[in-house]
C-alpha cells in the first residue's frame, strides 16, 4: 500500500533564488487503427519501471483530452514514486462513447480500451492481472461501462464526479461487481448529490450512484467514516472518507464526500467559474493510487518520521528526517507554507530521508512538514 508520511512542523527562514524541479520518466505518444479509426494514446512510464508493472488507465472527461489529463493531474508523480505505467487514452472527438446522456460519437470505445490493454501487455510488459482504470466525469461514467462489459480485465475502477447512468446499467448483472472508489462534492454543479432533476439527462445523484454500487458489489454494513485532514482551510471544502468492507467476495467501495466541492479533480483549481469551488486538501492521484494498490481498507496512517529539521544555505533549505521503517511505505509527501495553517504539497518523493528545495523566495519565511 502506497502511504504518504507527514513530519512534525520545521520552521525555516532562509534567503534563496528560484529555480524549477526536475521531471522523471519519460512521456510516449502512440496510436493505432480500430475499428477504421485512428485512435491515440500518451503512456508515461516512469525511470524506475519494470516488466509486469501495473497498469493504470486515466480518462478525461466531456470535451476534454489526454494532454489535458496528464496534465492537470499528477499521476505522473505518483507513478515515478511507486513505480507504474499511466496510459492516458484519447476518445474520439474527445467524448467517451459511454452513455452519458450527451451527444458523442458511437465509436466502439470498449473495444478500443479493450485493445488498448494488449497493446500496452505487447509494448511494456504490463501485469494484465493489475489494470486499473480511473475517470474524471465522462471519464468515470465509461469507467462504469467498461466494468460492465471487459469486467474481467479490469481489476479495480476509481470515478471522480462521474454519476452512473441508466444507458451504463441496462448492460451490468449482479455478477460484474468491482471494487469502487467514488469521489463526489456537495456543490457540484454538473452532478446532482442528492436527488433532483440532473444537469446531465438521466443521471443519477451521488447519493444514488453510492447505492448503485453497494448494492452490485453485496456491502452490508454502513460503512466506517474518517474526515481527512483540511490541508488548505481557505478552499472552503472538507472531506469524508466512509469505506465499505462488509462486502462480497473482496469488493469495497470507498466514498469521498467532499464537501463544498464542485466538479474539479481533487487536488486542481481548474480556473473554471462553472465548475464549482475546487477542493484542495488532498490530490486524488495519491488517493487514487492507495485504493488500487491495497487490500487492506482498514484506514491506517504510517509513522511519523522522527528527526525532521531543516539547514539553509544561499540557494536553498535541506530538509532531512529519520527514516520510516514500515514495510509498505513507498513514499513522503512534503509540504510547504508561508504560514504555519497553509500548506502545499511541493514534492512526493521516495524513500530517501532528504530533500533540497530550491523553489524559493529571497528573503520569505517558510514553513515545512
Amino acid at each position: 500500500m502506497l502511504k504518504i508520511s507527514y513530519s512534525k512542523i520545521c520552521y525555516v527562514s532562509l534567503l534563496g533564488m528560484l529555480f524549477t524541479n526536475a521531471v522523471f520518466g519519460q512521456v510516449e505518444y502512440g496510436s493505432f487503427n480500430y475499428d477504421g479509426l485512428d485512435r491515440s494514446y500518451i503512456v508515461y512510464t516512469p525511470d524506475s519501471v519494470q516488466i509486469n508493472s501495473p497498469l493504470v488507465l486515466l480518462l478525461h472527461g466531456y470535451d476534454g483530452t489526454a494532454n489535458e489529463m496528464i496534465n492537470f493531474t499528477f499521476m505522473t508523480e505518483v507513478a515515478d514514486t511507486a513505480g507504474f505505467i499511466v496510459c492516458f487514452p484519447q476518445a474520439d472527438q474527445n467524448r467517451w462513447n459511454s452513455g452519458i446522456g450527451w451527444p458523442t460519437s458511437n465509436t466502439d470505445d470498449v473495444g478500443f480500451i479493450s485493445a488498448l490493454m494488449d497493446t500496452m501487455h505487447s509494448n511494456y510488459g504490463i501485469d494484465l492481472q493489475r489494470i486499473y482504470v480511473g475517470g474524471h466525469s465522462n471519464g468515470g461514467i465509461m469507467a462504469y461501462k467498461l466494468v460492465c462489459e471487459i469486467n474481467n480485465r479490469i481489476a479495480k475502477v476509481a470515478a471522480v464526479c462521474s454519476p452512473q447512468m441508466p444507458a451504463t446499467i441496462s448492460t451490468c448483472d449482479s455478477t460484474q461487481s468491482m471494487p469502487m472508489l467514488l469521489m463526489f462534492g456537495t456543490a457540484d454543479p454538473l452532478v446532482l448529490y442528492e436527488s433532483g432533476v440532473p444537469s446531465i439527462p438521466g443521471s443519477f445523484s451521488a447519493e444514488e450512484t453510492l447505492d448503485y454500487w453497494l448494492g452490485m458489489n453485496g456491502c452490508e454494513s454502513s460503512g466506517d467514516t474518517v474526515a481527512m485532514p483540511n490541508t488548505d482551510p481557505f478552499d472552503g471544502c472538507n472531506t469524508e472518507v466512509i469505506t465499505y468492507g462488509d462486502c462480497d467476495e473482496s469488493m469495497p467501495v470507498v466514498f469521498y464526500k467532499m464537501h463544498g466541492a464542485g466538479h474539479h479533480w481533487p487536488g486542481v483549481n481548474h480556473n473554471l467559474e462553472w465548475a464549482g469551488p475546487p477542493n484542495l486538501d488532498f490530490k486524488a492521484d495519491v488517493e487514487l493510487w492507495n485504493f488500487f494498490n491495497t487490500n487492506n481498507f482498514e484506514p491506517q496512517q504510517p509513522a511519523v518520521p522522527e528527526g525532521f529539521s531543516g539547514t539553509v544555505t544561499d540557494t536553498s533549505a535541506i530538509l532531512s528526517w529519520g527514516a520510516n521503517l514500515e514495510s509498505d511505505l513507498a513514499g513522503y509527501n512534503i509540504y510547504r507554507g508561508m504560514v504555519p495553517v497553509l500548506y502545499d504539497s511541493i514534492r512526493t518523493i521516495p524513500l530517501d530521508t532528504h530533500y533540497v528545495d530550491t523553489d524559493l523566495i529571497p528573503g520569505q519565511v517558510y514553513f515545512y512538514r
